[in-house]
């Protein structure tokens, strides 16, 4: 046989063998992977269990921290509380879920519940309650909701949610935006609103600079040589920020720790005690104070690792909601625990402990804020502002009525719904408004009324 015709017919037989192999092989290959497809998904884990949440319960504002423990727990896993996701769901182990509690509209217990693939696996029921906070019962008017954001801006154009302590430092406006877990400051001389710390619908107890930090329903504020102290009420601490840096830093409390499972206990250490949802904080210079709802007047030593320690007071009974300090009194609003019980209350420092609490004025409902220009006593409250005269202890309402609005105006021809923080500066009353999302404010000697920033329907 001709050697080359030979040599092509060998070189076929082979190809032809590789291609007889290879075809075998992709179809055992392809068989097998069909085979593959076909098989069922993983399946839905079995056996899971639901045994504990800490914390137990939240203000309706959200945005608390929980810890889910049970057993067989994995990735696949997401959490309900009643018909809201959990945000933020992080899987620590086979045994501890923790995740970021979402917002509510009204007061409710729910449940608990842990799905896998789409199928429950697991309920824990009645096990988590939404509460009242110091604005229990406040309805949003007719299309204020298209008003919120967290927008920055000039004057009208910006935008906030829930906004609850303006505080007057220079020519600028702090404000705690509390419905969006942020700082925010308002320029007098610009009319613009911008935020400085914190990250919008974005919770946590993160310390940092700027828009690296975290905060959860911020309430009260305080201010004292270059630093901003924070009631950072959801997590039950207390921080402080440099206004030159942004910087923020935890300096008492213990996070998420708020007098449920555990005592509010006072500590040498700062970062040792414990506060149950402070909502307000007044400072000296040496002490910072704080009124939360575990029925005290604590105070922080501004030096060192920050020590707190309680005043001890002849009542025990309320929540604290607000402090201001005249001469050698602190007056606070006293929340009784119902919805018509507020009241305005002093204690004397210069007197001896255990300071004798005076009751000195009935509150309508819904008091949440007040200040102070050395002798007049400014207040919110039922959609309206009222003063209290020191000296005299006569009580009068200066702007709006009953009526809720968002409208500007003079004296009561002004309409307010929710007002919610004040602070006195300069002849001005500056008021933010939980209901309507804004920052206002009030001349002292004409009783007018003007919208500074936020929505304005």
């Amino acid at each position: 046989m001709n050697k080359p015709i030979f040599n092509l017919i060998i070189n076929h037989f082979f190809i032809l063998i590789w291609l007889t192999l290879n075809f075998f092989f992709n179809f055992s290959c392809t068989k097998k992977n069909t085979d593959n497809n076909n098989s069922s998904p993983p399946g839905i884990i079995e056996n899971v269990s639901l045994s504990t949440v800490t914390p137990s319960s939240s203000f309706l504002l959200g945005g608390r921290t929980i810890t889910l423990t049970g057993t067989k727990f994995d990735s696949s896993i997401t959490v309900k509380i009643g018909d809201q996701n959990c945000l933020n769901v992080a899987l620590i182990s086979k045994s501890q879920i923790t995740c970021t509690v979402p917002s509510v509209s009204m007061p409710a217990t729910v449940n608990i519940q842990l799905n896998s693939f789409d199928m429950t696996v697991a309920t824990l029921n009645s096990a988590f309650e939404y509460k009242s906070d110091q604005f229990e019962n406040i309805q949003l008017i007719s299309g204020s909701v298209s008003y919120t954001g967290s927008t920055d801006g000039v004057s009208h154009s910006a935008k906030f949610y829930r906004p609850s302590k303006p505080l007057v430092v220079g020519q600028y406006i702090y404000i705690t935006d509390s419905g969006n877990h942020t700082i925010r400051r308002y320029n007098t001389s610009t009319t613009t609103v911008e935020t400085i710390a914190g990250a919008p619908h974005t919770p946590g107890t993160t310390d940092g600079i700027g828009s690296a930090a975290r905060f959860s329903g911020p309430i009260g504020l305080a201010h004292h040589n270059g630093f901003l102290y924070i009631a950072d009420s959801e997590t039950c601490l207390i921080r402080k920020m440099d206004l030159n840096t942004k910087q923020v830093t935890t300096i008492a409390g213990i996070a998420n720790d708020c007098g449920e499972e555990n005592p509010i206990t006072d500590h040498s250490i700062g970062l040792n005690a414990t506060f149950s949802y402070p909502q307000t904080l007044l400072t000296d210079g040496t002490y910072l104070y704080v009124g939360d709802v575990s029925y005290k007047i604590r105070r922080i030593t501004l030096s060192g690792s920050y020590p707190v320690e309680s005043l001890n007071m002849s009542a025990t009974n309320g929540a604290i909601l607000d402090l201001l300090q005249v001469g050698t009194k602190i007056y606070f609003i006293h929340y009784g625990g119902v919805n018509t019980d507020y009241k305005l209350k002093s204690i004397d420092l210069s007197s001896s402990q255990p300071y004798a609490i005076s009751t000195l004025l009935t509150l309508g409902t819904l008091t949440s804020g007040m200040t102070t220009d050395g002798s007049i006593i400014y207040f919110t409250g039922q959609n309206q502002i009222r003063q209290y005269n020191i000296s005299t202890l006569a009580a009068a309402y200066i702007v709006g009525t009953s009526t809720i609005g968002n409208l500007d105006g003079i004296g009561t021809s002004a309409r307010l719904q929710a007002p919610s923080g004040l602070d006195y500066s300069s002849g001005q009353l500056y008021f933010t408004s939980f209901g309507t999302h804004n920052l206002r404010k009030v001349d002292i000697s004409t009783l007018t009324v003007t919208t500074l920033a936020g929505n304005t329907k």
